[in-house]
């Protein structure tokens, strides 16, 4: 029997090594990424600056986690609030950033200028913790007790459990949203796939859940080793996060007039006729205002003279379409005409002229309408 529990004593010893190594590295790599995301002059945002810090919110807690000393001098750093917290940062930072992503923040700006609010309180704790042990020699565990030190430690954590659920949610709705309104706005296929922000929101689902599976086990005092399985998940998810954010790191901030559309488009109550369509049809046709490769509702309704409601909603009446599949049409048709005059243009240089961004957008856009490669039409 004893032999066995050394044997499991040396085992979780090893798991405990790789485990360090492993996290120290991902720490190492989660710095230098977080410190590109803030820094960048290449791609330099706002949304990319919260990003970088909220890849070093999650750090922070890896250090906390792996920090190899436990105190400097009397001091306790593995002790409650002996350094900041940023559980109440971390789920706030994510919802801001895919707010700026999705250009809705002001309406949610209260909740996450709460989350802030809160997180700069309990961070704050750790300077009374510091200012208290270095005036008096004595640390907020000796002033408050052991029992008010882990109730108000775990309060933070259930509040930030709870911000966290709540904006994973307001997320995923947020995403959806405007993923069926970017259809409705713009003429590029290549702002309509927005893949890179749903999987970084749905990344964040197990990240919920192990923090909750880690409440779990200190509410209900399972047995410490529990902790390992949560760590090893935890790395895995953080390895996938950093391929993740750079993919959410160097995608520009696509839907920045939603909230003004939503407003313009729900104060219009034109009515709508079939001779509306045709005559916004002519002046595309006529003006070409297709070839602007970044044309958007707002532009061509200023164009057209007709409100972004009217041509949003007689498009989707007459034409059962969208706003950029509509667009796409015209660009399709053109592309096809110039394919099959032998035009001196590449494929790529055709799309070019007829208002594709990318090739991707070109290929994208003749698979949807034409359920065809352009080069089928030569």
């Amino acid at each position: 029997m004893a032999s066995f529990f050394f044997v499991k004593s040396h085992y979780l010893w090893q798991v405990e090594n790789v485990i360090l190594i492993i996290g120290f590295g991902a720490i190492l790599q989660g710095l230098f990424l977080s410190g590109l995301y803030i820094f960048s002059e290449k791609h330099k945002s706002t949304s990319n600056k919260i990003l970088g810090l909220f890849l070093f919110a999650l750090i922070w807690e890896g250090i906390n986690s792996f920090l190899p000393v436990d105190q400097v001098g009397n001091y306790s750093l593995g002790y409650y609030f002996g350094l900041p917290e940023s559980k109440l940062f971390m789920p706030t930072l994510f919802f801001h950033y895919v707010l700026l992503k999705v250009g809705n923040y002001d309406k949610y700006k209260i909740w996450v200028k709460l989350g802030y609010a809160l997180g700069i309180i309990v961070a704050f704790l750790t300077v009374i913790n510091m200012v208290s042990y270095l005036s008096i020699g004595k640390d907020l565990k000796v002033l408050l007790g052991v029992d008010k030190m882990e109730f108000l430690f775990m309060t933070q954590q259930v509040i930030a459990y709870g911000l966290s659920v709540v904006f994973l949610v307001f997320s995923f709705l947020e995403v959806k949203k405007v993923q069926i309104a970017a259809g409705e706005f713009y003429s590029d296929p290549d702002k309509l796939k927005i893949d890179w922000l749903k999987r970084f929101v749905i990344l964040f689902v197990p990240m919920v859940a192990l923090w909750g599976l880690e409440l779990v086990r200190i509410f209900l005092e399972l047995p410490e080793w529990i902790t390992h399985f949560v760590t090893i998940n935890w790395l895995l998810i953080f390895i996938l996060l950093y391929y993740i954010s750079f993919k959410a790191f160097t995608h520009e901030d696509l839907f920045r007039d939603f909230n003004r559309m939503d407003e313009e488009l729900d104060s219009v109550s034109d009515a709508i006729d079939e001779s509306q369509i045709i005559e916004m049809e002519y002046q595309m046709q006529t003006h070409q205002y297709f070839k602007n490769e970044d044309l958007n509702l707002y532009d061509f309704s200023k164009a057209v003279n007709v409100s972004p409601r009217k041509i949003s909603e007689s498009i989707k009446k007459h034409r059962n379409t969208n706003f950029s599949t509509w667009v796409n049409t015209f660009r399709v048709n053109l592309a096809i005409e110039m394919i099959q005059k032998d035009s001196l243009l590449s494929i790529e240089g055709i799309g070019q002229e007829v208002g594709f961004k990318s090739r991707s957008a070109l290929y994208g856009a003749f698979k949807k309408i034409k359920d065809k490669s352009p080069g089928d039409f030569k």
